[in-house]
């Protein structure tokens, strides 16, 4: 594997799939790494944006909007 070669591990319970484009409903197969499998998540959070699994690639702000406004 790819990621043995370069020495790199993969944290499996923080990492996620997520899919892209007009077929992203479609049921894909199963991402192993270490024997473990890889979740497919709809909505995933990354540098603190949030993904939405759709047909266009889309970031959705609305948890950070929410958070901001409960601070006050």
């Amino acid at each position: 594997m790819v990621f043995e070669f370069l020495d790199m591990a993969i944290n499996v319970g923080k990492s996620a799939c997520m899919r892209f484009g007009p077929r992203f409903k479609n049921a894909c197969a199963d991402i192993v790494v270490s024997g473990h499998s890889i979740k497919w998540e709809m909505l995933a959070r990354y540098l603190g944006i949030y993904l939405e699994s759709l047909t266009k690639f889309k970031c959705s702000f609305s948890k950070n909007k929410a958070g901001f406004f409960e601070v006050f």
